[in-house]
């Protein structure tokens, strides 16, 4: 891939570490050891699938880009930890001046999925687990508790858009168009 095809590039939640995250994701609840040895394991089999580029860092990449790049992320991410493997967490390493940052803190979109969401979808994202989990907790099948979230189910409204924030990557990608 060349700088050339591409007029700027947006990463949402992204991790700088393909391993971090994978150790993150499947070692949440495990001691300092299983997290080691999880690491450890991974690092092996990559280096083996794929040599000394096993393990290669999103913001070292970023630090040498030519390509204007927007990272976004959420301050409460639960998926990809802000503060512990994101790639903004990594900004004071990189210092190119072709790459922008958005943190996302505002209540309702700072977490992995409600970055991209509006605040309309938020709500009844929250609204449907909140029945499901309150039937679940009554019932104790997962089942019933599913098919009381999904009553009246708006897909559109489930997955609306976070406008404010499609409007920011439009600017910025029609700033760094290569037409211009």
């Amino acid at each position: 891939v060349t700088d050339e095809i591409f007029s700027g590039v947006v990463s949402i939640s992204g991790f700088d570490s393909h391993i971090d995250e994978l150790v993150a994701a499947f070692s949440k609840n495990a001691n300092g050891f299983v997290k080691v040895m999880a690491k450890l394991m991974l690092s092996i089999k990559y280096f083996i699938d794929q040599g000394f580029n096993y393990n290669i860092k999103a913001h070292k990449v970023l630090k040498k880009t030519n390509t204007n790049t927007l990272v976004i992320h959420g301050t409460n991410d639960e998926l990809v930890p802000f503060e512990k493997i994101s790639i903004l967490s990594k900004k004071n390493l990189i210092n190119n001046d072709k790459v922008e940052y958005l943190e996302m803190s505002d209540e309702l979109h700072n977490s992995h999925n409600s970055v991209i969401a509006s605040t309309e979808c938020v709500k009844y994202q929250k609204e449907k687990m909140e029945i499901y989990h309150k039937v679940l907790s009554e019932t104790k099948d997962h089942n019933k508790a599913r098919d009381a979230m999904i009553e009246d189910f708006d897909v559109f409204k489930f997955n609306e858009a976070n406008e404010e924030l499609m409007d920011i990557i439009d600017k910025f990608y029609t700033l760094h168009s290569k037409g211009e």
